[in-house]
């Protein structure tokens, strides 16, 4: 992207309901088609987003290289833009409360929330020192 553009963000927070992986993810992809659309060149999801804060996070995580990731890097690469998808990720059979960073070459990084609170007990808290790590594009 041209460092001299003014760029147009999205920010999104939409009512999701726990454990409607399907549902909250089909609403998110609306409503950031929407932004882009409507001139957005970076779109802003909330955390949680895909299962909210679910009891059962292993039943309802999703890994980074599963569909749901998929659909917001295709319209990333449709539009040209990025996301910053809320990803309730399951990651080596661990569950983590996860930001993923897509754009048009796929998946740029993941962020694993390290403070948890008042998660603890469900989740895994990320390694901050990871938070830059490089991903093969999706």
């Amino acid at each position: 992207m041209d460092r001299d553009k003014d760029f147009k963000l999205a920010v999104v927070q939409l009512d999701t309901i726990a454990c409607e992986v399907n549902h909250n993810v089909h609403k998110a992809m609306i409503w950031t088609r929407r932004a882009f659309m409507e001139g957005a060149d970076y779109v802003f999801l909330h955390e949680g987003l895909t299962a909210d804060y679910t009891p059962e996070p292993l039943g309802y995580g999703r890994s980074i290289d599963g569909t749901e990731v998929f659909g917001f890097c295709h319209l990333a690469r449709q539009f040209g833009g990025y996301v910053a998808l809320g990803l309730n990720e399951v990651y080596q059979n661990r569950p983590y409360i996860s930001m993923v960073w897509v754009g048009p070459e796929g998946v740029i990084g993941v962020y694993r929330k390290s403070y948890l609170w008042p998660n603890k007990s469900e989740y895994g808290p990320g390694d901050y020192s990871d938070w830059l790590a490089s991903y093969h594009p999706v």
